[in-house]
């Protein structure tokens, strides 16, 4: 995808570890996934709709006249059902707060 062999993913793994720290690299790791799969979604529906109009624009040329559209249903990404896009805004928000907290915490800590 990257281009990255394994031995570049894990010196970036261990930075990360170090940076962010073993507490919040799991919260963090998941909040970047569920964004990641939250942009496939898009990406998907984006390319499908494209498509959709690639074919209406395909049968006016042929001259078969443009096909109704179809129905839109409630299916995402490889048949899961898409989220509202408005939750993994709450989430980002929500991991940043904790991150936040938890930051001005270790710092209140170490000043003791």
């Amino acid at each position: 995808m990257f281009n990255m062999g394994f031995t570049e993913i894990l010196f970036l793994s261990v930075i990360a570890l170090v940076v962010i720290g073993p507490k919040q690299l799991p919260q963090i790791a998941r909040t970047i996934g569920r964004l990641l799969n939250e942009f496939k979604r898009a990406t998907g529906d984006i390319s499908g709709a494209f498509h959709e109009t690639q074919k209406q624009a395909d049968d006016i040329f042929k001259g078969e006249g443009p096909k109704p559209p179809k129905k839109p249903s409630n299916q995402g990404f490889q048949g899961q059902p898409q989220a509202a896009t408005h939750l993994s805004e709450e989430v980002a928000s929500e991991t940043v707060q904790k991150v936040d907290a938890a930051n001005t915490k270790d710092d209140k800590d170490s000043d003791e």
